[in-house]
């Protein structure tokens, strides 16, 4: 079990991403995005020294003079409140927040760098507050409890058993791995119904895979020489209610207009807007790239496919296939 009263940041976590990246942190107040600026121009010189600058601005000053600024510390509250606290040394989280963005050095910044940036810098505030910099990879440590996010549920090959399995790219909120990515395999069944149900999704609901995009929980992880898993997880009422606060969102009307349900939606939540070059990002999408129709040679059918994953097959076959496998193993939807 996780430390008594485990207390884990995920709405401040969140809401400083989307100040980051898109510029919205409230629903319906968007503000000016904070990394949009820096697209497409090479980080060297002093551009780098002006985004050091800025990052630190943002998060570590005692004074904000901009509106949005301010009205960022309100929303953020409770990261602001460890990132203020006395007895911080300013040069030591300087510091942190430099050696973090050197890995990004020399590189032109995209939507897609971007995004990863925003996350490693939101997850790993209270970290740097403190004078200790994230890494940008994974090495063998010892285990601990963080906060997780499910970025994508992608269909996988079956186990040698023959159970159809499922893989989850968990996203991590806190620790020396903050902001970044790792992928886990988890049997179809275990994730839809014992994982859902634990973090709040009620198990006489039917549950789709991509439902579970944006849910939280909190998990032990561990990271060896094979890589980063979760040994155990965790969750509460207060998490379970902020998760099935999401899959309601999802049952209201699109907040760009379309007609089908966001867990059917085929446009990514990192490109859903009409203008190509806007780095608007959905809270509610369920997948990261939006998918394309081809002939599919299994159904023989236009079909949709997830150029993510360079499967043969289309989504709906692969959905398919794991709901028959599961039916020929005894178990239930």
């Amino acid at each position: 079990m996780p430390p008594d009263k485990a207390k884990f940041d995920f709405a401040g976590v969140d809401c400083l991403y989307r100040r980051l990246i898109d510029g919205t942190y409230r629903k319906d107040e968007p503000v000016k995005p904070f990394l949009r600026g820096y697209y497409g121009l090479p980080l060297s010189g002093e551009l780098f020294d002006s985004l050091v600058s800025d990052f630190a601005k943002l998060l570590f000053s005692r004074t904000y003079t901009e509106k949005e600024d301010v009205e960022a510390n309100e929303i953020h509250s409770t990261t602001i409140k460890i990132i203020r606290k006395k007895g911080r040394k300013p040069d030591a989280c300087f510091t942190a927040l430099r050696i973090l963005l050197s890995k990004y050095y020399g590189q032109v910044l995209d939507y897609k760098s971007g995004s990863s940036l925003a996350w490693r810098i939101a997850a790993g505030a209270k970290l740097m507050a403190k004078g200790i910099s994230t890494l940008g990879e994974f090495c063998p440590c010892d285990s601990y409890w963080t906060g997780l996010r499910i970025d994508e549920v992608n269909h996988v090959h079956p186990s040698k058993e023959g159970k159809p399995m499922l893989e989850l790219v968990l996203r991590i909120y806190d620790g020396i791995f903050a902001g970044l990515r790792f992928t886990q395999r988890m049997p179809y069944r275990f994730v839809i119904a014992k994982l859902a149900r634990d973090i709040g999704f009620q198990i006489y609901q039917k549950v789709h895979k991509n439902e579970l995009v944006g849910a939280h929980f909190g998990g032990l992880l561990t990271c060896d020489s094979s890589g980063p898993r979760i040994a155990e997880f965790y969750s509460s009422m207060s998490i379970n209610k902020a998760n099935r606060d999401v899959r309601k969102d999802r049952t209201l009307p699109c907040l760009k207009g379309y007609r089908w349900l966001c867990h059917q939606c085929t446009i990514g939540y990192m490109k859903c807007d009409d203008n190509q070059n806007s780095a608007w990002w959905c809270p509610r999408g369920t997948h990261s790239t939006t998918f394309v129709k081809q002939t599919c040679p299994a159904c023989l059918k236009e079909a949709w496919f997830d150029p993510a994953l360079n499967s043969k097959i289309c989504i709906e076959c692969k959905h398919h296939t794991a709901i028959e496998t599961l039916k020929r193993n005894g178990g239930q939807q």
